[in-house]
This record gives structure tokens, sequence and C-alpha cells, in this order.
């Protein structure tokens, strides 16, 4: 199998907390659910994400519940 973490060897798992830092705030995860209500003219029914202990999740969706 190739090795697809560079030159430097980095750590998978510390590249997989900085993009979960990113991905799981707002405004980038407010972002995606609302591109989702645009397209599918409804709430969603379950957010995916990894890690909800991470980022500012449940802010997002008891936002999102409160129609704000």
């Amino acid at each position: 199998m190739r090795d697809l973490r560079g030159s430097g060897g980095a750590d998978p798992s510390v590249l997989t907390g900085v993009v979960v830092q990113y991905n799981n705030y707002n405004p980038l995860l407010r972002d995606r659910i609302d591109t989702c209500i645009a397209e599918w003219g409804r709430l969603p029914t379950l957010i995916g994400v990894d890690f909800y202990s991470i980022g500012n999740i449940l802010t997002v969706v008891e936002n999102l519940n409160l129609g704000r």
C-alpha cells in the first residue's frame, strides 16, 4: 500500500483532528446545512459528523431547531 502521508510522515490522527476541527465549526457546518436545506426544501433529519464533541455542532443544531 502506498504511503499517502507525505515525506514528513505526519501522524494521521493529528491530520484527522485538524480536519475535524475545521469541518465541525460554524460557519462551514452551517453553510453545508443551509445548502442541504436549499436543495431539498426541508431541514435535514440527521447531521452526520465525526467527533461531535469537537467544534460547536450542538450550538449549530440548537440554532437550527430554534429557527435562527
